[in-house]
C-alpha cells in the first residue's frame, strides 16, 4: 500500500511538472509572438513560387502583418495575380500610381 501511494504521488507530481512546462512554453510562445508584432521592419523577404495562385495565397496570408499599406511594405512582381486585394501591391500598379502622383 505504501508503494501504491508513493506511485500515485509520483504520478501527481509528474503531472504538475508537465503542466508547469506546458504553461512555460505557452508563455514563451506568446512573448515571441508579441515581440514579432511589435517590430516594424524585419525584411526584406523574397518569396518565390512556381504558381501565381500559390504566391497570391501566401501574400494574402501576409496582409495581416502589413501595418500601413500606403508605405509600400510589400511589392508583388509579375502580372499573373487574379486577386483584387493584391492588385495595389503589384509592381506595375505601384509604378502607375507613382507616375500619376508626380
Amino acid at each position: 500500500r505504501e508503494i501504491e501511494r508513493l506511485g500515485v504521488r509520483q504520478h501527481a507530481l509528474r503531472q504538475k511538472i508537465n503542466n508547469a512546462r506546458m504553461q512555460q512554453q505557452e508563455l514563451e510562445m506568446q512573448f515571441e509572438f508579441e515581440s514579432l508584432t511589435q517590430r516594424r521592419a524585419f525584411g526584406p523577404i523574397m518569396i518565390i513560387t512556381f504558381k501565381n495562385h500559390a504566391l497570391d495565397e501566401y501574400l494574402l496570408d501576409c496582409l495581416q502583418w502589413i501595418q500601413d499599406p500606403a508605405q509600400g511594405n510589400m511589392v508583388r512582381l509579375g502580372a499573373g495575380s487574379l486577386s483584387e486585394e493584391l492588385r495595389k501591391y503589384n509592381l506595375n500598379e505601384y509604378v502607375k500610381e507613382e507616375l500619376k502622383s508626380t
